[in-house]
């Protein structure tokens, strides 16, 4: 297969080896070959558009692909390493099905377990990048750096003096970690400030609760107009919103209700359908998800009677409401059920599957 594949570059007058291609990009050259030669290896073409040739194209491709990959490994000019030259190449890949699809490897499933085997002492910041910049990001949860001021869109300049300018999303949550209680400062540039901007986070162990507020709006509670602030959709999301408001309802009633998903990034859909359910009939339809056959269509109904039937609903979104918080709004908005006040939502439309 390599014979075949260095036949070709020489055939169309290609010598990859001296190419000046920088090895995160050298994944971009192999995936335009495949393309501008129309999948092609050795003197037989593969015909696409025929569902019995899936299985051997895909292979076909591989074995290009690996070919590809082995050659610029072993023989490009300048040392290339296997691991992070692959994870270019995945994530490339990916990229372009989706801004939401990502492949997780092993250090990223130690991260997620030690996420999960008991809170951490961080700021609280939401950091992903945008433009090739380390940017804050919609809150996760509403934790120190967004009480002191930190703004969504803030570019990270420095960790504790400690340039960010070549480390990954990863070292910097790393940095951010810490014993509870003490302090890391944080530099930003911020779009309309001259000067960079810096603040002295505390860091906390977060709340693992799903909301951040829940109470009677207004000076007093004579009103009786119900609030809960919902965070995210993790677990149990529902039933800590139901609970909010059965307090309300014990404690004087409630003749209206207000669920905020104002920057609420979603996440589980189990939760969104419960929370619905919460306030229409049993059986109805909440939101159905198409695969990419007939088979793997699913839809997700109700499965309870409603907690809150009749008394009157407001949603409020804005432009960082995503995922399961559409969900929520559009379900209910489109059943007549709910009043949806804000801004345009962040127009997600995709549900993962870990």
């Amino acid at each position: 297969m390599a014979g075949d594949l260095r036949l070709f570059l020489k055939f169309t007058s290609i010598d990859v080896m001296r190419l000046p291609i920088l090895p995160t990009t050298a994944i971009g050259l192999c995936l335009a070959i495949l393309f501008l030669t129309g999948v092609k290896s050795g003197p037989q073409a593969i015909l696409p558009n025929s569902p019995d040739d899936d299985l051997f194209e895909l292979r076909k491709n591989f074995e290009i692909f690996g070919a590809l990959y082995e050659e610029v490994v072993v023989n490009y000019v300048d040392q290339v390493h296997p691991q992070p030259f692959m994870k270019t190449g995945v994530d490339a890949m990916l990229a372009d099905l989706d801004p939401y699809t990502r492949f997780y490897d092993q250090a990223d499933n130690m991260d997620i377990a030690q996420m999960q085997s008991g809170p951490q002492a961080t700021v609280g910041l939401n950091i992903g990048m945008e433009g090739g910049m380390l940017t804050v990001l919609a809150p996760e949860s509403i934790n120190s750096g967004y009480r002191r001021g930190v703004q969504i869109g803030d570019r990270l300049v420095s960790v504790d003096g400690v340039s960010v300018d070549e480390i990954t999303v990863r070292d910097v949550v790393v940095l951010l970690r810490g014993e509870e209680g003490t302090i890391v400062e944080l530099v930003f540039e911020r779009e309309g400030e001259a000067l960079p901007v810096s603040f002295q986070l505390q860091r906390e162990v977060p709340e693992r609760g799903n909301i951040s507020y829940a109470g009677y709006l207004g000076p007093d509670s004579t009103d009786r107009i119900g609030y809960v602030r919902l965070d995210t959709f993790g677990p149990r999301a529902a039933r800590e919103v139901k609970r909010a408001f059965r307090s309300m309802i014990r404690g004087g009633g409630l003749n209206g209700a207000v669920l905020d998903l104002r920057n609420n990034p979603g996440g589980l859909v189990s939760e969104a359908v419960e929370l619905v359910g919460l306030f229409v009939p049993k059986g109805t339809l909440v939101v159905s998800i198409q695969g990419r056959d007939e088979s793997r269509h699913v839809g997700h109904s109700t499965a309870d009677d409603p907690f809150m039937s009749d008394i009157p609903l407001v949603i409020l979104v804005n432009e960082f409401s995503a995922s399961s918080s559409e969900i929520v709004s559009g379900a209910l908005q489109d059943l007549d059920r709910a009043v949806i006040v804000g801004s345009t939502t962040f127009g997600k439309g995709l549900v993962q599957v870990v």
